[in-house]
């Protein structure tokens, strides 16, 4: 697909020889090199443990020279790998949606396709290549940019450390990708990229903002803090309080009031107490009934008696 102004769109093809490509030797050896960390601190460990100090002081020698031996023979190894693979063709472009890689291998043999791991009996198309591998990486996930000029070689990252995917490109492939990068995301400050990348007057534009942010964040610090019992919240509460004061003062004053009454009473009572009692009409009519009730047991107790 040729380049196109209209829609943001390129592409173009680039011959790569895997032994020779630096980038190669970089994912081989990001491999490499973290295996043979952990096997020789697994060996060290081991041996501390079985046969302590001495054992260490008596194995190092030997020890890193066999590793450093094992270390060659493993480089050798993936070089000659690497040139069994044979030269492939990467088939790169980029547009809307991010950035797309292919590999193809051209004229395929048993040979090239098991030493990169892939079955021998993949047929070729009608162009004479195989489709090795495929890479699509969208401008949501990019979290770093690196540039390579000096081979026009765009590095890019995910999560900030990991390198995801590296696109070589053409000398006039290279800058019509870096606009789009900078259209896309230059302006965008969650993801790293060099300066050149950003848009004019970028860099100002975002001191400015932080100078704008830290001068806030200064003032919000500085401001004096409201004294107790201010402002709306303050003035409820003031408010709430003093009729709570209020009515418990009115409780007080109405119970100290209704003591003094019946202070009042008693004391009225006591002065009365020589006045004669009234009885009334009810009271004498129970005494009648029970005087009554008397004579009817005792005549009943006589005649049980007869």
């Amino acid at each position: 697909m040729p380049k196109d102004s209209s829609t943001g769109t390129d592409s173009w093809c680039v011959d790569r020889i895997p032994v020779l490509d630096w980038l190669c030797w970089n994912a081989c050896m990001r491999l490499l090199l973290p295996v043979f960390v952990l096997v020789s601190l697994t060996i060290l460990a081991g041996e501390a443990v079985s046969g302590g100090f001495p054992a260490l002081q008596a194995m190092a020698p030997g020890f890193f020279s066999s590793l450093l031996t094992l270390f060659l023979f493993s480089v050798l190894f993936i070089a000659f790998c690497l040139l069994l693979r044979g030269p492939d063709v990467l088939d790169c472009s980029v547009d809307r949606s991010g950035f797309h890689v292919d590999c193809y291998l051209p004229r395929p043999t048993a040979l090239k396709l098991m030493a990169r791991f892939r079955s021998p009996d993949l047929e070729a198309g009608e162009d004479g290549m195989v489709l090795i591998s495929r890479r699509d990486v969208s401008w949501q996930n990019i979290r770093k940019i690196q540039l390579w000029p000096g081979r026009t070689t765009v590095l890019i990252f995910e999560q900030g450390s990991y390198m995801i995917l590296a696109v070589p490109c053409t000398p006039f492939s290279y800058e019509h990708v870096t606009d789009l990068i900078r259209s896309k995301l230059g302006k965008n400050q969650d993801v790293r990229m060099p300066q050149v990348l950003r848009p004019e007057g970028f860099r100002e534009k975002l001191q400015a903002l932080r100078g704008r942010q830290l001068a806030a964040e200064k003032k919000k610090l500085q401001k004096p803090k409201k004294k107790a019992g201010t402002g709306k919240a303050g003035g409820l509460k003031k408010f709430l309080l003093s009729n709570l004061k209020g009515s418990k003062h009115r409780k007080r004053k109405k119970k100290s009031n209704t003591a003094h009454r019946s202070g009042a009473r008693t004391s009225g009572s006591s002065a009365k107490v020589n006045k004669p009692a009234s009885v009334s009409v009810t009271e004498i009519m129970r005494m009648n009934a029970e005087d009554e009730a008397e004579a009817r047991r005792r005549d009943n107790k006589q005649k049980a008696g007869r």
